[in-house]
């Protein structure tokens, strides 16, 4: 019987492990690196993670939930908020790196804002996208540490789309060699 539970849970780890998974965060501890604060979803509802997001995922964050990189990681997209909450993450810890597929920071059509602080480690992404609904806001507040993205969008990119979009830059340095401010919006 031992035997079968540990058979069946290395079944379940790599069923988890072998396609794309949508994660959230509980509200709790925010650091990145705290398992027991990680839920995927297993088809039919989010539940308690046993392994980090990888590379093919995708983290889903809302309902005032803060996400603090304070160890290495790699995903595939960040959306924050995802629903109509605010969200939030964090980068305050040196010689961490977020390596990431896409960052949607705010997003059209959501009532929610988005907010990234930055004051430590790095953030290696394809896109960095920073754009607000209604009259939502999103943030990147950006004071040490790296950004590199090969394309940073500031600002929403369908027309009549409104929202504040904000990357604001006190230290550190930022690598981009496509950058689009305002998009095709106001």
């Amino acid at each position: 019987m031992k035997k079968r539970h540990g058979i069946s849970l290395m079944a379940l780890l790599i069923s988890v492990s072998a396609s794309a998974v949508n994660f959230t965060r509980d509200s709790g501890d925010p650091s990145w690196s705290n398992l027991s604060q990680w839920n995927y979803y297993d088809g039919s509802a989010y539940v308690n993670s046993p392994i980090f997001p990888s590379s093919e995922d995708t983290i889903l964050l809302n309902g005032g939930v803060l996400l603090s990189v304070d160890t290495n990681a790699a995903v595939d997209l960040i959306r924050l908020p995802n629903a109509n909450s605010d969200a939030s993450l964090e980068f305050s810890t040196a010689g961490k790196t977020l390596t990431i597929n896409k960052l949607n920071v705010g997003r059209s059509g959501y009532d929610g804002n988005g907010t990234v602080t930055h004051s430590a480690g790095t953030l290696q992404a394809g896109t960095l996208s920073l754009q607000a609904g209604g009259d939502k806001t999103a943030s990147y507040i950006f004071s040490g540490g790296a950004v590199s993205a090969d394309v940073l969008e500031v600002g929403n990119t369908s027309v009549g789309t409104t929202g504040t979009a904000l990357f604001v830059q006190s230290a550190g340095t930022v690598d981009s060699p496509d950058l689009s401010v305002g998009g095709s919006a106001s």
